[in-house]
């Protein structure tokens, strides 16, 4: 019995020390993975310091680019509200030149209608002198006429035997 024994706890024994072998390989694949997942996680930590570097970088260009831009932005802003106030001010001025521009064409219009006035006035006066009187005036002036070459009460009373005689009375007689 004593040798079944020992021959039972030796058969343990084996198959411990087969366990024991098997987890010891095992233990060892294991350890060449972590080796092999640090080696992996030691590049990859190179990457992402590199990349740290590079964004730290790229972050302070672009605060940099940020600060200049705000102040563009500010002399732009300043620009704009410049622009902004002559605009309001030649609005004022264009609205004050249109006001004046209708008064004056206003006044023009109120002119025009007084030339035409006058001028259907001379026009109605040469008639009448034509018709009442037997003198263009037009044709007269075109000829050097002046008034005081005429004897208007003479010719009024149609007298015709003065004796003053008026060269420019005679030409003017039909």
């Amino acid at each position: 019995m004593l040798l079944g024994q020992i021959q039972e706890k030796q058969l343990a024994s084996q198959q411990a020390v087969q366990r024991q072998t098997a987890a010891k390989a095992e233990l060892v694949l294991q350890a060449e993975r972590i080796e092999k997942s640090a080696a992996s996680v030691a590049g990859r930590q190179e990457n992402v310091e590199k990349e740290l570097a590079e964004s730290e970088r790229v972050e302070q260009s672009l605060a940099a680019e940020c600060e200049k831009s705000a102040g563009e932005l500010e002399r732009l802003t300043g620009e704009v509200k410049t622009a902004q106030e002559s605009v309001a001010t030649l609005t004022r001025k264009v609205d004050q030149f249109r006001g004046s521009h209708g008064e004056i064409e206003s006044e023009l219009h109120q002119v025009q209608m007084k030339l035409g006035e006058l001028t259907v006035r001379v026009e109605n006066l040469v008639t009448r002198t034509r018709d009442e009187l037997q003198l263009d005036l037009p044709a007269k002036y075109a000829e050097g006429y002046t008034p005081a070459e005429m004897d208007w009460d003479r010719r009024r009373r149609g007298d015709q035997g003065s004796s003053r005689e008026d060269p420019a009375a005679r030409q003017c007689e039909p």
